[in-house]
């Protein structure tokens, strides 16, 4: 079983399924995991990441659903007040004059990207879908908000996956790739399960657009190796294999386990090199 389906953010939470930023913090604990959904307010940089999203892929909703205030009004101001609250009842979100701007930048600059504008404007795809699957190993239904689907993305005619990351540096990309709480390698590598099983295509590609929160908003295209994918999908077999084993036979562990703590490996390096 597998559907992807265009709609909203608020109908793809309310979709039944695990997705991958739930799943992951399962690799800290599962306490962690049952708690780590809670609605929280989004900070700063979530927010812009989010309108970011919403320009590149859905420009109409990002327009219809923000709008400018004048500029240098001072946020938190008794005029500020007024027109956020002018705004709500039309459905929209006050922005700071230069918040709105900054957002328009990054579209500009996406289109002077000739990689970036191919992604986004000139390959036929669908934005902001969300599919849902059975996981074949456990059974355990599974869900994936995809960015961007292209069904015939590469000059060979494969599906790709286009996912938009907002960064303050495009050189910290690589290392996030793997380290918690990022790991855009393995949500990458879940969303490819989701699409596979949708496609029945087993040639899934994936490309990241990234773009800097910098003032100028440099992006860069990032295309992702299968083989690394193949093998963070390994550690998705693991981790879900973790979870419904605790949903069938309750929690393996809900806390951290009691080991003994050591210091990490290079300081003990040093200490050997600093005794021989």
């Amino acid at each position: 079983m597998s559907s992807l389906t265009i709609n909203t953010f608020e109908d793809y939470r309310e979709m039944e399924g695990l997705n991958w930023s739930k799943a992951k913090w399962a690799t800290k604990c599962l306490r962690t995991m049952r708690l780590s959904d809670k609605p929280r307010d989004p900070s700063p940089d979530m927010r812009f990441g989010q309108d970011v999203h919403s320009a590149l892929l859905e420009p109409s909703d990002f327009q219809s659903r923000t709008q400018p205030a004048p500029e240098g009004l001072r946020r938190g101001s008794k005029e500020w007040k007024r027109l956020e609250e002018e705004a709500a009842e039309s459905g929209r979100r006050l922005l700071k004059a230069k918040e709105y701007r900054d957002i328009l930048e990054v579209v500009s600059a996406v289109g002077d990207n000739p990689d970036a504008k191919r992604l986004i404007y000139e390959i036929p795809g669908i934005s902001e879908a969300s599919v849902q699957w059975k996981d074949r190993a456990t059974g355990m239904l599974l869900k994936a908000r995809i960015d961007r689907y292209c069904e015939k993305g590469t000059p060979e005619g494969d599906g790709l996956i286009v996912d938009i990351k907002t960064t303050q540096d495009i050189n910290n990309l690589q290392r996030r790739l793997v380290k918690f709480p990022y790991m855009y390698l393995h949500q990458m590598a879940f969303y490819r399960r989701g699409v596979r099983e949708y496609t029945g295509q087993d040639v899934v590609n994936v490309a990241i657009l990234a773009v800097e929160k910098e003032v100028g908003f440099p992006t860069g295209v990032f295309h992702l190796d299968p083989t690394d994918l193949d093998m963070a999908d390994k550690e998705i077999d693991a981790l879900l294999y973790t979870i419904s084993e605790a949903e069938l036979f309750g929690p393996l562990t809900e806390q951290y386990e009691s080991s003994t703590l050591r210091p990490p490996q290079w300081w003990m390096d040093q200490q050997q090199g600093a005794t021989s």
